[in-house]
This record gives structure tokens, C-alpha cells and sequence, in this order.
């Protein structure tokens, strides 16, 4: 699904891109916000809006490439959208019981479908938060199942049997992975990935995971078992789509398939640090303490994403300065030599942070040879 989502994009006008792209997004930061709330009587708050958005800009992984870039936001940005939105009537059923199921159920089964065919790894972390409302609603709630609950839950694995069950993950790993890969046992795989993964996370995203413990204690502490466990079914979650990459061949450091993780992550801090600061009455020194923090965690992921955006823009410019160039060489027949990049981008919101440049040795090495096809370059590029 996220390999058609993202030809969509590449294939449409770059206007209807950009509002495929921002509806997402702005998808995404509203589901996060309802995610999060602390209780459902709490109404929509513009404050807790920028705070769910300014926790994205801070801890999702490489945003540019998930959410700006067109292929990774089909493939990321946009699956991770239908999970959630597959989540939601589940979120809503377990909060405010079976009245909630609407006509707009009988779309469930599509959705279903849809989300689990998305994204390997974050796929299989909604289905675990799903069966976990499920499970909750019925045994401790005594609420009762829906067919069109149980039936889209079946159509949901169905999709993700069609993407596991893909034939293109097996020809991409063969295509990518040298053949002493192949020689390892899936024990081997599984190990050398968790620990991979278990250093990514503690290189990268120790403050997001201190944060959501921190907070889940004094939840804990204040007797909302409810709303701490809840929180941390969430961060479980995450979890479990991270170490899920274990076993894929690539994936561990902390790149793009870790944004699907993440976002249930920053779910959990919402559900938790709102739910902390919530308990408490307003103008206590324990709310304005609590409340203080918040808003300096805002303004560090608000001063990222400009940070970030500047950066992002020195960086478009570059790109654009070298497609400038090559256009003057369209279809030449001669060897074609290209200078390094005017800026190289420090922040992971330009779309070639940390991706590879030119080889200056092979011109039909990656990525040269997509300049070589998209330039209709005869004897290919290299850099100076």
C-alpha cells in the first residue's frame, strides 16, 4: 500500500501532492492530540494541538524523509495515518461504549483492509492496540463485540498477510543483501538486530523513553491506573513495531521504518504527561511546575522545527542549484561531472539528510544511476 500511496504522489500535480501530504499530517497531529487526551471529557485544546505537533517535530525520526518527501510520506507518513485512523473507532468503542458504532462503521472493513496492508512493522503494532481495546472493552467493561468490530479485524489481517506474503521483500533482500547474509541462521538475524535496535534507541530517543517512564510513574503514583496503563500499551506498542525490525534485513538505525514506532511513543508521553498534569488543580505549584515543563518541551521541538526549516531550505537550494545544471546536459552522450553540493543539511528535516551523494568513481553506481535514467545521461555522472 505505502509503494501505490507514494506513486500517487510522485505521479500527481505537485498541488494536490501538497494537500495529500498536509491533510496527513494535519490527520495525524489531531489523532495524536485525541489519543492523548487525559480523560474524554477534555475538549480540544489549541495548546495541547501545538503540543502534540511540536512532540512530532521533536522526536520523529529523519522528518523530512517521512513527512515532507513524497516517496517517504507515501510509504510512512501516510500508512501510519490509515493505522491510526483504523485505531480510532476502536479507541472510541472502549471510552464510550457501544453507542458510538455509526453508519460510518460499515467503511470499517475498507479501512481495515487497507491499514493492514500499509506498513510491515507499524501494521502489526495496530493490531496489537486494537486486540488490546478489544480484550479490555470486553472483560473489564463488559461491552460486547460488534460483527463489523470482529469482521474488520479479519480483513485487517488479511491486508497484512498480503503485504508479509509480498513477493517484492524477497527480491528487494536479495537484491540488497550481500550473500554471507544469506548464510546467517534467523536466531543470528534476530540477535545482531535487537541489539542494533536496543543501541538506536539508546543513542537516539533516551530522552523521548525517560520522558514516558518518568511520567507514567507519578501517573502511576496518582492512581490513574486506567490512564497509565493505557499509555503504556501505547509505548509497548512502539516498542514492539521497533524490535519487529530485528528481523528485517535493514531498518535498525533509526531511520525511516522507525517512524511508525515513534508516533505510538509520542502518543504514550500525551496520554501520560497531560493525564499528570491534569490530576492536579489548577494555580497548585504542582500544576504550574508540570505545566512549566510542557511548555518548555514545546518550545524545544517548536525551536527544532525552525532550526530544521532553515536548514531544510539551504539544502533545497543546493539540490535545485545541481538539477539546474544537469538540465543543461539533458540526454548528452559525454561522461557528465558534477560538482559537490553547494550545502550539505545537518538537521534530518531536508529530504537528503544522511543519504548518499554521487560516487565520483562509478557512474552507474547508486544513486548515480537514477540521475543517469532521469537525465537520459548516455555514459552516466559522477562527481568532481
Amino acid at each position: 500500500m505505502g509503494q501505490t500511496l507514494w506513486r500517487i504522489l510522485v505521479s500527481s500535480n505537485i498541488y494536490i501532492t501538497s494537500l495529500i501530504i498536509s491533510l496527513g499530517s494535519i490527520t495525524t497531529i489531531f489523532l495524536l492530540n485525541h489519543f492523548g487526551k487525559p480523560n474524554q471529557s477534555s475538549s480540544y485544546s489549541a495548546l495541547r494541538i501545538i503540543y502534540s505537533f511540536s512532540l512530532v517535530l521533536l522526536f520523529a525520526p529523519v522528518i523530512g524523509q517521512t513527512m515532507f518527501w513524497r516517496a517517504g510520506a507515501g510509504n510512512y507518513l501516510l500508512t501510519t495515518t490509515l493505522i491510526l485512523l483504523f485505531i480510532f473507532p476502536y479507541y472510541q468503542w472502549f471510552h464510550q461504549g457501544q453507542h458510538h458504532l455509526t453508519k460510518l462503521s460499515a467503511l470499517l472493513p475498507l479501512l481495515a483492509f487497507l491499514a493492514g496492508w500499509s506498513n510491515e512493522n507499524t501494521s502489526g503494532g495496530g493490531l496489537l492496540i486494537v486486540l488490546s481495546y478489544l480484550l479490555a472493552g470486553r472483560y473489564f467493561k463488559k461491552l460486547s463485540w460488534s460483527k463489523i468490530q470482529i469482521s474488520s479485524v479479519i480483513t485487517y489481517l488479511i491486508g497484512y498477510l498480503f503485504l508479509i506474503l509480498a513477493p517484492g521483500n524477497a527480491i528487494r533482500t536479495k537484491a540488497t543483501m550481500p550473500p554471507s547474509w544469506f548464510e546467517q541462521s534467523t536466531f543470528t538475524h534476530f540477535k545482531n538486530g535487537f541489539k542494533l535496535v536496543s543501541k538506536t534507541l539508546f543513542h537516539d530517543y533516551k530522552m523521548l523513553i525517560t520522558l514516558i517512564l518518568i511520567f507514567a510513574l507519578v501517573v502511576i503514583f496518582q492512581r490513574q491506573l486506567e490512564n497509565a496503563i493505557e499509555g503504556l500499551l501505547w509505548f509497548a506498542a512502539g516498542l514492539a513495531v521497533l524490535y519487529a525490525l530485528s528481523i528485517s534485513p535493514l531498518g535498525q538505525d533509526g531511520g525511516r521504518s522507525f517512524f511508525g514506532g515513534i508516533i505510538f511513543m509520542i502518543v504514550a508521553l500525551l496520554k501520560l504527561s497531560t493525564s499528570a498534569i491534569n490530576h492536579y488543580q489548577k494555580k497548585t505549584l504542582a500544576y504550574l511546575t508540570g505545566a512549566t515543563f510542557l511548555v518548555l518541551l514545546t518550545m524545544l521541538g517548536l525551536l527544532k522545527g525552525a532550526m530544521g526549516t532553515l536548514d531544510a531550505i539551504k539544502a533545497n537550494q543546493a539540490l535545485q542549484t545541481r538539477y539546474q545544471e544537469l538540465e543543461k546536459h539533458q540526454g548528452s552522450d559525454k561522461l557528465v561531472k558534477v560538482k559537490p553540493l553547494s550545502y550539505y543539511p545537518k538537521k534530518s528535516f531536508a529530504i537528503n539528510y544522511g543519504l548518499e551523494e554521487l560516487s565520483n568513481s562509478d557512474p552507474h553506481a547508486f544513486p548515480n544511476e537514477g540521475y543517469n535514467w532521469h537525465y537520459n545521461l548516455k555514459k552516466g555522472i559522477i562527481m568532481k
